[in-house]
């Protein structure tokens, strides 16, 4: 399919998009805690048309928050970017959109430009209305770029030309696409298998007492819980010294194997993929460990535990804050907001719900790095 025949269908499908107002409030929302955004000083964005992306409050927004903010106008057939205020007066152009009447073009540094489109790829790749405006002003230009789309305009190809620029994320009222993330290799299970020891001897005197406690208080006595990513095994064998039968399981072999030693006894290599247990646990500990999932494979993750957990059962997990995926260190990290959280579990069968969240400042060791941490018991619905 050539780009004139997808636009044409990504339009139809855009115009298609249910409860835009909506979604454009939930990206708009995303856009504004988006640290990208949060760091940037001057922001270059654009007036919507038709059935884009609301971006009326995010200029709104803008305007009372940030040193600079400029929309764009097309004068002489290229595009140019004017700074705006709440004074600023409009004009409809040929194309439709309300574009500054002032003409004095802004020539310094822009932070961050968030970007119009028809249809994005995962990888960034952007299907534009077919003028090249963006293209030839971002082209030689080194400025990060940000999308708004509705997550009927994420498509699996677009055919691209060498003067096509990609964009850095695109936000979609259902996640955030970082291309930067996806071409960054990493391979998670095997930063832990190469550095095992050293992760069990930061994490192994963690103080998570406050964490037990409040998982502990919804499971029953003697309880049948699944460490599910146990780690260096500290949380197993807290477990088991208090009466409960514990399964244990962790992707890395290594780690499987030292916990093993450490708890007194098997702890299984399994990785999350493989839990096909049905109505077995009391409770199911997934500490600091399933934020290593993908995003898009998360709600099978979380399905799966579900499954696995008995109708009173009660799942405690931990995610670093915010909304973004990245790399360090050649691990893969999914932070999740509870709003992003809830979302997921709404899809479960049957569905599921955060019935306590709380929040704390400190990592698992005193020698790791501090990170806000956002810590989650989660129920099936209805069952309190």
């Amino acid at each position: 399919m050539d780009k004139k025949e997808l636009r044409k269908k990504c339009l139809e499908r855009r115009r298609d998009t249910d409860e835009k107002e909506e979604k454009s409030k939930i990206i708009t929302s995303a856009i504004l805690e988006n640290p990208n955004y949060q760091e940037a000083k001057i922001v270059a964005l654009y007036n919507s048309m038709g059935s884009e992306v609301d971006t009326k409050e995010l200029i709104k927004q803008s305007i009372l928050k940030k040193n600079v903010v400029l929309l764009p106008k097309v004068k002489d057939k290229r595009l140019i970017f004017v700074k705006v205020d709440e004074s600023t007066s409009f004009e409809l152009s040929n194309y439709n959109i309300e574009e500054p009447i002032s003409d004095e073009e802004y020539l310094g540094e822009i932070d961050l430009m968030i970007v119009p489109g028809v249809a994005f790829t995962k990888e960034g790749k952007r299907l534009g209305y077919g003028g090249g405006y963006y293209d030839r002003y971002l082209e030689g230009k080194n400025i990060p770029t940000l999308a708004l789309a509705f997550e009927s305009q994420i498509v699996e190809e677009i055919p691209s030309e060498d003067h096509d620029i990609l964009v850095d994320v695109i936000q979609t009222e259902k996640k955030s696409y970082d291309r930067r993330v996806l071409m960054e290799k990493y391979d998670t299970l095997k930063f832990y298998n190469d550095n095992a020891e050293k992760y069990c001897e930061q994490t192994r005197n963690g103080d998570m007492s406050e964490s037990y406690n409040r998982f502990l208080m919804l499971v029953k006595d003697k309880a049948y819980i699944l460490d599910f990513g146990c780690g260096s095994g500290r949380d197993s064998k807290y477990f088991l010294e208090h009466g409960y039968t514990v399964d244990a399981i962790d992707g890395s072999e290594r780690l499987a194997a030292l916990a093993s030693e450490y708890i007194g006894q098997e702890v299984k290599c399994m990785k999350f993929d493989e839990l096909n247990e049905r109505d077995k646990y009391d409770g199911i500990w997934a500490c600091s460990s399933i934020l290593h999932v993908e995003r898009e494979s998360l709600p099978d993750i979380l399905q799966k535990m579900i499954t696995a957990l008995k109708d009173d059962g009660v799942i405690y997990t931990s995610f670093k804050l915010g909304d973004k995926e990245y790399v360090q260190e050649g691990k893969y990290y999914n932070n999740v907001t509870r709003e992003i959280l809830e979302g997921m579990l709404a899809q479960l069968e049957p569905p599921a719900e955060i019935v306590e969240y709380s929040e704390n400042s400190t990592a698992s060791s005193v020698k790791r790095p501090t990170a806000q941490w956002g810590n989650y018991l989660i129920k099936k619905k209805g069952c309190r």
